[in-house]
C-alpha cells in the first residue's frame, strides 16, 4: 500500500501535508484559528512504532532523532511517506534529571531496573545514591545500561565514610568515585558536549555543554544572616541531627569549631570543591568564546542561592520574612539552611557564558 499509494492515501496525505502546512503557517504568524493543537512529545521508541503501524508506513525508516519530535508531527511524517519531516529546528539531545535515588533501599533499586531503554538520550544523577561504593557502581551502571550518557555529581550522602572505605577522608572517596566514573566509559563526573540529536544532523557550533558541578555547604545561605531575628527561631545546633557532621571526615584544615553534634562544622569543604570546579568552569566557557556548543546545563547536589530554599518563598526576593518559617518546624528551616547550599556555586554557574561573567549560564 506505500509503495503504489490508491487515490485515497494519496488524497489522505495530501490533506493531512496541506493541514501541516496551514499549521506551520499559523505557528509563524497566521491566525491562531488555521493551526492545529500541537501534541505531546513522542514518548519512547515503542511509542514511535506504534505511530509508525498506525500509519502503515512500516517501509520508512525511523531513527533515535525522531523521539524529539512531537506525535502530530510523527504522524505528518509517515502519513505523508516521508515527504513531510519536521522543520529544521534547534535539537538537543533529551536529558533527563533525577536526584536522591538512594538505591540502598530495595525498592528504589527495583524502579530504576524498571525504566525502559531510552538510546540517544543522557540523564543526570545529582547526587544521594549510596554511601557504598559497591552500590554507587551498581546504580551507576543501571543508569548507563538505560542510556547513552549518565552525568553524575557526589551528594553529601556518597560522601559518608564507612568501614569498608579503606581510612580514606570524604575528599579521596570524592576522587575514587570520579575514577570510577572515568572506568566506566559514558558516565561523566566532568563536562561533555553532547552534540545534536543522536542523528548528526546539526548546525556547526550548535551543541549542549552539560556540566556537573561538585558542590558542598558553608554558611553563606544561613538564614539568620538575611533576618538576624530568626537566631531565636533556629534550634540549638547541638541537638540538630545532620548525619554529615558524623560521617564525613575532612582534613582538619577544612573544619572550623562550632556548636554542632561532632563540636566542628566543615566551614572550608564548599571552597575546597569549587576550587576542584575551576578547570571544568574555564573549559566550558573557552568553549563557549570559541563558539564550541551554544548551551548549558549545570547542575549540582547544594543549593546555590538563598532564593532556592524551601522556604524562601518569595524567589525573586532579597529579604526574609520571619512569617515563612511560622510553621511548626520553622526551627528545623533555620538550621538546615547552614547545610543546604552555597553561594560559591551560584558564582561558578554564571560564569558558564560565552562572555565569562553576569547571566545566568546554567542551572543548580
Amino acid at each position: 500500500l506505500r509503495s503504489r499509494p490508491s487515490a485515497l492515501v494519496r488524497s489522505l496525505c495530501g490533506r493531512r501535508a496541506a493541514e501541516r502546512q496551514d499549521s506551520s503557517s499559523a505557528r509563524r504568524g497566521a491566525p491562531a484559528a488555521a493551526a492545529m493543537p500541537l501534541s505531546r512529545r513522542v514518548a519512547s521508541c515503542e511509542r514511535l512504532a506504534e505511530l509508525q503501524a498506525d500509519c502503515m508506513a512500516d517501509d520508512l525508516p525511523v531513527a533515535n532523532h525522531m523521539l524529539s519530535w512531537t506525535e502530530e508531527e510523527a504522524v505528518y511524517y509517515f502519513e505523508s511517506g516521508g515527504q513531510e519531516p519536521p522543520a529544521e529546528q534547534r535539537v538537543y539531545p533529551r536529558v533527563w534529571l533525577t536526584s536522591d535515588v538512594h538505591t540502598d533501599r530495595a525498592e528504589n533499586m527495583a524502579w530504576l531496573r524498571s525504566l525502559p531503554q531510552h538510546p540517544g538520550d543522557a540523564v543526570v544523577v545529582a547526587g544521594d545514591v549510596s554511601h557504598q561504593m559497591e552500590q554507587l557502581e551498581a546504580t551507576l551502571r543501571a543508569f548507563s545500561e538505560r542510556f547513552a550518557h549518565v552525568f553524575f555529581t557526589a551528594g553529601n550522602h556518597d560522601l559518608w565514610i564507612t568501614r569498608n572505605d579503606g581510612g580514606m577522608d570524604s575528599l579521596a572517596k570524592l576522587d575514587a568515585i570520579d575514577r570510577l566514573c572515568d572506568r566506566m566509559g559514558n558516565v561523566h563526573s566532568t563536562p561533555r558536549l553532547l552534540r545534536g540529536d543522536g542523528s548528526g544532523a546539526h548546525k556547526p557550533g550548535q551543541g549542549l555543554w552539560v556540566v556537573p558541578l561538585a558542590s558542598w555547604y558553608d554558611d553563606s545561605l544561613d538564614l539568620t544572616h538575611f533576618t538576624p531575628s530568626l537566631i531565636h527561631r533556629a534550634g540549638d545546633m547541638r541537638a540538630f541531627t545532620w548525619s554529615d557532621f558524623a560521617l564525613c571526615k575532612w582534613p582538619a584544615a577544612l573544619l572550623r569549631p562550632s556548636d554542632t553534634m561532632t563540636g566542628h562544622y566543615p566551614a572550608g569543604v564548599a571552597c575546597k570543591l569549587a576550587e576542584r570546579n575551576e578547570p571544568s568552569v574555564r573549559e566550558v566557557n573557552e568553549a563557549l568564546c570559541g563558539a564550541v556548543g551554544d548551551a548549558v546545563l549545570s547542575f549540582s547536589h547544594f543549593l546555590p542561592r538563598e532564593q532556592t530554599l524551601p522556604d524562601w518563598l518569595d524567589p525573586a526576593g532579597l529579604s526574609f520574612s520571619p512569617d515563612w518559617v511560622s510553621h511548626p518546624a520553622g526551627g528545623t528551616a533555620v538550621n538546615f539552611s547552614r547545610v543546604a547550599g552555597s553561594r560559591l556555586i551560584d558564582e561558578q554557574l554564571r560564569r558558564l557564558t560565552a562572555g565569562g561573567g553576569g547571566g545566568a549560564g546554567g542551572g543548580p
